[in-house]
């Protein structure tokens, strides 16, 4: 906390004084101070000149961090020479200053990340501050305010839809492949999938969480067998998947296209020789 948060909750300057003397609070810099069991990451923002920022502090809040983006974020009011894996920010004055706490609040954490990070990575960032609710629509109105060029298209290319940073990295894939797909999409008596290319080919991501031996795994492969039975085509990617070879994705994607196959044919709709209303029934 800065001394000003101190002596706002009734603290004075001898108050102060005694509660660093006792071991109770830590003098950081000038004016600002920490209790013992602080967060680390906060106490280095603070030692560095700064407050926490971006990706350090959204991740907090249960926002996807894209793998590879390391270091600690910082945000200054002026510009800083800092070393040690440090990202320094700055915002504009009107919106930047002062550094009166500790961390930057959620909204402006993503206006930092919007230009910080790679434009998909940023748009990934993005989508998951929304679906957290960390970012409501009547703040899109105020982030395009005060980000760059670069930010402003990061905010076209986000609909806030995607679970997590990795469905997000499938849904720019798929738009660079312009294809024709739809996102969250509800099939009756299955529930909601991923996405759907064309007329019959759905994809399934994984986040990095899934375990093959979750209850969650027994679940998924009992959709996959319902999709099938209705004549749909299931590719399910993990998410080492996505993250860690997407050139492998995309050409198998590219070559399940070529093959016609995401549409429906004679052969291989199901639904339609059983009598079956078509069983897509809504987008999210």
């Amino acid at each position: 906390m800065s001394s000003r948060q101190l002596y706002g909750i009734g603290l004075s300057r001898a108050d102060v004084a005694r509660l660093v003397r006792r071991g109770r609070l830590v003098s950081l810099r000038r004016k600002w101070f920490a209790a013992p069991s602080a967060d680390e990451r906060v106490v280095q923002a603070i030692r560095f000149g700064g407050v926490l920022s971006c990706v350090s502090v959204l991740e907090q809040f249960g926002v996807w961090r894209p793998p590879g983006v390391g270091g600690l974020h910082v945000r200054f009011t002026r510009r800083e020479k800092v070393s040690g894996g440090v990202q320094s920010h700055i915002l504009p004055r009107e919106i930047g200053e002062p550094l009166v706490r500790a961390s930057d609040s959620g909204l402006k954490s993503v206006l930092c990340a919007l230009t910080c990070l790679p434009a998909d990575d940023a748009v990934a960032v993005l989508d998951s501050a929304r679906q957290r609710r960390l970012v409501l629509d009547d703040d899109l109105h105020e982030l395009r305010r005060w980000t760059s060029s670069a930010g402003r298209r990061v905010i076209v290319r986000s609909d806030g839809l995607a679970e997590s940073g990795v469905e997000t990295v499938m849904r720019l894939l798929l738009t660079r492949l312009r294809v024709q797909f739809q996102a969250q999409v509800v099939i009756a008596g299955v529930g909601r999938v991923d996405f759907l290319l064309g007329d019959r080919l759905i994809i399934e991501v994984d986040g990095e969480a899934y375990h093959a031996d979750s209850v969650q795994f027994q679940q998924d492969r009992e959709r996959d067998r319902m999709l099938h039975a209705l004549g749909f085509t299931v590719l399910r990617f993990t998410y080492r998947d996505v993250m860690g070879d997407l050139d492998a994705v995309e050409q198998l994607l590219i070559g399940k296209v070529r093959a016609d196959a995401h549409k429906w044919t004679r052969a291989n709709c199901l639904w339609r020789r059983a009598g079956r209303a078509d069983p897509v029934v809504r987008c999210a």
